[in-house]
């Protein structure tokens, strides 16, 4: 046998052209019985060497980084992880894109792998990578919903609030990317770390708006559905999510919002002291999100931003003559009215 030391000792340690061990290639291959064999060859760290004998150190890595452990988790092989939590020393070990075992089962939706691996209380299910993501940021991101459950179970041990490097929570990449099993998940869960889901990410947005930005309309109605969330605030920018709605033109996001009574349509933004109807009516404006807000009585069709411009005068200003005709056609507007450089829309 090629174990066996007394007629040709064997570097059992010795890479393939991929630096890959003994171990590594026969865990790639999902061969358990190869793997089983390799096992007996682990030394534990606290009996000597034998002279003479080949043994293996089970965290070996390969050109990339990734241990036996690591490429079992990645390829799904959940026996064969069960069979090396036995014998790695470090469960946790980063390849060199700084993602773990548990990081590459959760992104690839292993989840008979993932299970195992956070039976192993050595597990450390916060660990981030290189873009900060957790194990569930991944599992959020692709959407993969009954893992998500299963962090979620874990209780305290997982952290929810956790930012990313573009301070983008799980809830907020599952908006963004329109995972609205996930976005439940996230937010009907009981989870005592669930409390800051209205955090802005580097760009100043909050979940809600991720959802509204790439018109997931059943996550918006998710998020309105929610009682944990404050569904007109606005991101660091002061833009509301009926604002961003405006912008984008999304008309079924815009009746959705209106419809729901905490949104204040008339809610002035920090920016040139712009409302959701001033944004929608100049230059991103679109007639059927004009006529929507039109038809709200709560929307003041005459207010000003800070030049003094009504939104017929914007409307005026950048041609916009399908828009014009609505609002004189609804009468709620002054068409005499000046900016502050005396200029009317005649």
């Amino acid at each position: 046998m090629i174990l066996d030391d007394s007629k040709v000792p064997v570097n059992l340690e010795e890479g393939d052209f991929n630096d890959r061990s003994t171990l590594s290639v026969a865990v790639e291959t999902g061969n358990m019985d190869a793997v089983n064999l390799l096992l007996t060859r682990v030394r534990w760290r606290d009996l000597p060497k034998v002279p003479g004998a080949s043994y293996i150190d089970p965290d070996l890595r390969d050109w990339t980084g990734s241990t036996a452990l690591f490429l079992a988790a990645q390829a799904g092989y959940a026996y064969i992880v069960d069979a090396l939590l036995e014998f790695v020393g470090n469960v946790n070990i980063q390849n060199q894109e700084n993602v773990t075992p548990l990081m590459a089962a959760a992104k690839l939706n292993r989840l008979s792998v993932v299970k195992r691996l956070l039976d192993d209380r050595r597990i450390k299910p916060n660990k981030t990578g290189s873009s900060r993501n957790t194990a569930l940021h991944e599992a959020a991101n692709y959407g993969h919903f009954k893992m998500a459950k299963h962090f979620l179970a874990q209780g305290i041990r997982i952290r929810l609030q956790v930012p990313n490097s573009g301070l983008r929570t799980p809830l907020a990449l599952a908006a963004r990317n329109g995972m609205i099993k996930t976005v439940k998940a996230l937010l009907t869960t009981s989870h005592p770390d669930s409390e800051m889901e209205d955090a802005p990410d580097l760009n100043g947005h909050i979940p809600l708006t991720h959802a509204v930005v790439t018109g997931h309309i059943k996550i918006v109605r998710s998020f309105l559905a929610s009682t944990r969330l404050q569904v007109d605030n606005p991101d660091t920018r002061g833009v509301t999510p009926l604002m961003t709605a405006a912008r984008v033109s999304y008309l079924e996001v815009v009746k959705l919002l209106l419809r729901d009574g905490r949104v204040d349509p008339d809610r002035t933004g920090p920016k040139h002291n712009y409302t959701a109807f001033t944004i929608a009516a100049q230059s991103f404006g679109k007639t059927s999100v004009v006529k929507e807000l039109v038809q709200d009585r709560r929307v003041s069709l005459d207010g000003r931003d800070d030049e003094g411009c009504t939104s017929l005068v914007e409307a005026a200003r950048f041609r916009h003559t399908d828009i014009v005709r609505i609002l004189l056609v609804f009468g709620r507007v002054n068409p005499n009215v000046a900016d502050n450089l005396g200029r009317t829309p005649l």
